[in-house]
């Protein structure tokens, strides 16, 4: 039986039906890693012993009629989340090798409910930049086409999707690491609000659509991408209204505020001397930011924010492009150390706006581009509402689906 890319919940099934067993299945995904990661790179760190005896105690559990929702279905940790019994390097040399000795509150949700941690996933430096390269593991490469890159900071994550190895693919995003690594790859990738709520039944929804955002280009690939799926939308009886509000009084504030976070580090000199230059130039940035300055860049952001979020009282969600071009070559965006952000602001524009407002947002796969590279479009819902996301992602899944869509390193 063919059990790469098989969804967690389909996984599960075949697991209480006894038609695969914890122990094949995690003997089988390691296999899978062994075949396909030394082209991609995708993992920091793998844990096959623990994860071999996590499949037998699971096993123990099925035949004494005690299994939980999730048992015996694999799962990755990006790099950035704490392992109780493994490193977590923060994707840099400046901690490679720490250990915590504490599992992140996510990772011990999913092994209480009987997943199987099956290793963690490479990041950027601290997970601060949109492609996942970094001094301590190098490039993970784009399955789709191995000299672009899979995006970040969770690149490592997606590459697992979209490659078949895991199902439930644990990520973060500050600033769009969810949903850029997620359109780069070709999958799909949730950024939860303040709140996740339930998935609600199918209603028409007013959705307004943009394509270009306060002057970036956009990439005319992308631009058909949302304009087709903004066509579907509307043939599943949707309203959909070109429309969008403007995010430019955001971008300072935020550049403020998401700096402060590596300032705030206590590192000795030697591990200073590890950061990557890029790295060493935010944190630099951050300990000359004043108190005050941080304090009034919080407060406009969070003002500008509300005022953003004024637009979703006329729609029920905005549909964008995820990035404004598919995913570029490994090594060339970002090179300035000292300008990077102007390469990454026109990149990113759909995605860093809603972690500042935040909106819950998805990645959506849409297609791909004429050259093969994967395209997402983005949906993004009012604050706390989630199911709205969801439920036009489920649409969108149904009537366009992607699942049997595999990359040439498959």
């Amino acid at each position: 039986m063919e059990l790469a890319g098989l969804p967690a919940l389909e996984l599960a099934s075949l697991i209480a039906a006894r038609e695969c067993s914890p122990v094949e299945l995690i003997d089988a995904t390691f296999a899978r890693i062994e075949k396909v990661n030394p082209a991609v790179n995708a993992f920091a760190w793998l844990r096959h012993d623990g994860a071999m005896d996590d499949a037998r105690a699971a096993e123990k559990r099925i035949a004494a009629g005690e299994a939980r929702p999730l048992e015996g279905i694999p799962f990755t940790a990006k790099d950035l989340a704490a392992i109780a019994d493994g490193p977590t390097n923060l994707g840099s040399r400046a901690f490679q090798g720490q250990h915590l000795g504490v599992d992140a509150g996510v990772v011990a949700r999913l092994r209480d409910s009987g997943a199987i941690l099956i290793g963690t996933t490479t990041a950027s430096d601290f997970g601060n930049r949109p492609t996942t390269e970094s001094a301590i593991f190098g490039a993970t490469r784009n399955p789709w086409n191995l000299e672009r890159t899979s995006g970040g900071s969770s690149g490592g994550a997606a590459v697992s999707a979209a490659l078949g190895i895991a199902s439930l693919n644990h990520a973060s995003d500050g600033g769009g690491s969810i949903r850029i690594p997620a359109a780069s790859c070709g999958v799909y990738g949730l950024k939860p609000g303040s709140f996740l709520s339930a998935l609600d039944e199918r209603r028409p929804f007013t959705v307004a659509v943009a394509y270009e955002r306060d002057g970036e280009t956009v990439d005319p690939g992308c631009i058909a991408k949302v304009a087709e799926t903004a066509a579907l939308l509307r043939s599943l009886g949707h309203t959909v209204t070109e429309a969008a509000p403007s995010f430019l009084p955001l971008e300072q504030p935020y550049l403020v505020v998401s700096t402060i976070g590596i300032g705030v580090l206590d590192l000795t000199d030697e591990q200073l001397d590890l950061l990557e230059p890029r790295t060493r130039v935010i944190f630099d940035a951050a300990r000359e930011t004043k108190a005050v300055e941080y304090v009034r860049a919080l407060n406009e952001m969070h003002l500008q924010a509300r005022k953003a979020a004024e637009f979703f009282e006329e729609y029920d969600a905005l549909l964008t492009p995820t990035l404004s071009r598919p995913a570029p070559p490994i090594g060339e965006i970002g090179k300035d150390i000292h300008g990077a952000w102007n390469d990454y602001r026109n990149w990113l524009c759909w995605t860093w706006p809603f972690n500042v407002t935040g909106q819950p947002a998805a990645s959506v796969p849409a297609g791909f581009s004429s050259d093969g590279l994967p395209i997402g479009v983005q949906v993004v819902g009012r604050a706390a509402d989630e199911r709205t996301v969801l439920t036009l992602s489920a649409e969108l899944e149904r009537a366009r689906p992607w699942i049997d869509h595999r990359p040439p390193t498959w």
